[in-house]
């Protein structure tokens, strides 16, 4: 083994070369060590040849470890004489005397430090912050205090002040602190707000801190009620209580007292939407469109009330049969009042697909693209999108090659663009629908190297389960089942789909396929709105799988299910966390990182 025959004399000189070489390294190195006399020795020698600040506070320090406070007080006033305008030093006088039990001498020089600030910014910063490392606050307080008066700037040092108070557990004067700087500048509102989020527990029902702060903030409501900065800090204050409804109140009032027309209120129905507050972002939205089409918010409140639904139906998948109805009228209102064309191609794609994959009008929503298509008007990303759309819609109704037809159109128009990579992928899924396995194979694992971490997820994902289930010892059966069965969910045939996976399991009891069936059983419940039995699926895919493929995946929407249906939100933190630590990597991880911090009452811009 050719690394063990290293010559020893290399080894012995590079052992010498680590060891400090210099007077300044050995003092250091003495000083680190605990060996205070060695590193007195070495530092009094440089401090003696070269009087520089760092030498002094080394040999200051040695000399307070060693004891040897007369000689410590000598030292001070003599670099007293060299700084004259280094009115820490006065500090270290101060520790000094202290040491020596002589407490009167120590407050006297304290506050002969204080005595001699001047009007400049930069020496009365670094005196409070010396007086805060001694952990000498009244006294760091006292040099804010009177280098605000030096400086005629009443709030120069707000922040380090309140800082200051809410380590003394002077909350009361902290938040006027704080407030008074908001009065002084306006611009200071977010910084107030993040200092606030660090100070105060709005989680702890227990923590006082939490009722005085809203307590300050009314009385500033209160005392000027056109006032922005405070109502967006009341705004806020409910945000971290992760009471929207309160917020939205507040925000409503400010947008009619100031007659902005909804801008406010537009704002705050994004940001609902990012902390899935999606009931309340709708009455955002509401509240907006009430105030007529010449609103200058009135066409995205529209667009927006759309979104949100969408949101709940398409993407998360929660949602009641009243809201597919409202969703559908909202678009075709829209559709009706804007026209044709460019403004309205995204609205028609939503619509479609609602009025297909859920109000089961196939023949509607087919017709709508095609005579979308036909028109003209719309970019060609945007007929690409519908393309891709009527294509998903040919598939639910079983023309699953009219479906490939549209899908190929597109990949070929996008081949680098991510709804060419999209294409691809469901164009592959059809012949994975099919039992064409080594043709859809093939174009999957082009597929996972796209740009989108989304589609080349699924691609992994798809190409690996062909793989496992096409091994040398495998017979093609049971995934034919499967796929067939994946295939009636897509086409919305759940009985049909439940049955094909019960006739896998009876024929094929011991197959590798165990785990997504039960994630395709899980996913009927859930469509039918049985969500006990849902909970029960994911329960027994985490019990015997939870190191499988899907593992992440029956708990991110245990913790959906958690979060949006049961309303436990304890429970859906837990599980949001637990896709953070157990399972880092995961397509899920920064949704569950998002949702965590939501649950936490963190406010995502």
């Amino acid at each position: 083994m050719r690394y063990l025959l290293v010559p020893i004399f290399f080894l012995l000189s590079l052992k010498g070369f680590c060891q400090p070489s210099t007077d300044q390294q050995l003092a250091v190195h003495y000083y680190q060590n605990g060996e205070f006399d060695k590193a007195h020795m070495y530092f009094e020698n440089l401090y003696n040849a070269q009087p520089t600040s760092f030498y002094y506070s080394y040999l200051f320090k040695c000399k307070l470890e060693l004891k040897d406070y007369k000689e410590a007080e000598k030292l001070v006033k003599k670099q007293q004489k060299r700084e004259s305008r280094n009115l820490s030093l006065y500090l270290d006088l101060a520790t000094v005397y202290e040491l020596m039990g002589e407490t009167k001498k120590s407050g006297d020089e304290a506050d002969k430090a204080i005595k001699e600030l001047t009007p400049d910014y930069t020496q009365i910063s670094q005196l409070g912050e010396a007086f805060r490392n001694r952990n000498m606050l009244d006294k760091a307080y006292q040099t804010y205090v009177k280098g605000e008066q030096l400086l005629a700037n009443p709030n120069q040092f707000a922040i380090p002040k309140a800082e200051i108070l809410a380590q003394k557990g002077d909350y009361e004067k902290m938040f006027q602190t704080y407030f008074d700087l908001i009065d002084y500048n306006n611009d200071y509102v977010n910084l107030v707000q993040t200092s606030l989020s660090v100070i105060v527990n709005f989680e702890d029902e227990k923590d006082v801190k939490v009722e005085l702060l809203r307590a300050e903030i009314l009385k500033r409501v209160q005392k000027n009620p056109s006032s922005e900065p405070y109502t967006d800090m009341l705004v806020w204050y409910f945000q971290q209580k992760n009471d929207f409804g309160s917020a939205f109140t507040q925000v409503k009032a400010l947008d009619k007292r100031l007659k902005l027309d909804g801008q406010k209120v537009s704002e705050f129905a994004a940001l609902c939407i990012n902390n899935d507050q999606f009931e309340i972002a709708a009455k955002a939205y509401d509240y907006i469109v009430l105030l007529g089409p010449n609103a200058p918010y009135y066409y995205p409140a529209q667009t927006g009330l759309i979104d949100v639904l969408y949101q709940k139906i398409a993407v998360k998948g929660y949602y009641t049969p009243e809201e597919l109805t409202m969703l559908e009228s909202n678009c075709q209102k829209i559709i009706t009042e804007f026209g044709d064309g460019a403004e309205t191609a995204s609205l028609k794609v939503k619509l479609a697909h609602v009025q297909a994959f859920y109000l089961h009008k196939i023949k509607e929503a087919s017709e709508l693209l095609e005579k979308a298509l036909e028109q003209g008007g719309s970019t060609e990303m945007q007929k690409a999108e519908m393309k891709m759309e009527l294509a998903d819609i040919l598939l639910l109704n079983g023309n699953i090659w009219d479906a490939s037809l549209y899908y190929s159109q597109v990949e070929k128009a996008y081949k680098h663009d991510v709804i060419g990579h999209e294409a691809k992928f469901r164009n592959a899924r059809v012949f994975y629908y099919s039992h064409d396995y080594k043709w859809s194979q093939s174009q999957l694992d082009v597929l996972k190297t796209s740009t989108s971490k989304l589609i080349s997820n699924d691609a992994m994902n798809l190409s690996l389960l062909i793989t496992e289930n096409l091994g040398l010892d495998s017979i093609p059966e049971p995934l034919n089942y499967y796929s067939e069965a994946e295939l009636l969910f897509f086409q919305n045939k759940d009985d049909e789909a439940i049955r094909k996976i019960d006739s896998m399991n009876k024929e094929y009891p011991f197959h590798s396929l165990a785990d997504e069936a039960l994630f395709l059983q899980f996913k009927v419940a859930k469509k039918k709105g049985n969500m006990d039995q849902a909970k029960k699926l994911l329960d027994e895919i985490i019990l015997k799988f939870p190191n499988d493929i899907l593992g992440d995946d029956a708990i991110f929407n245990l913790g959906e299910m958690y979060h949006y249906h049961y309303k436990d939100l304890e429970k859906a933190q837990e599980m949001y966390k637990k896709i953070i630590f157990d399972y880092p990597g995961s397509l899920y991880e920064v949704e569950a990182r998002k949702r965590f911090r939501i649950l936490r009452g963190e406010k995502i811009n």
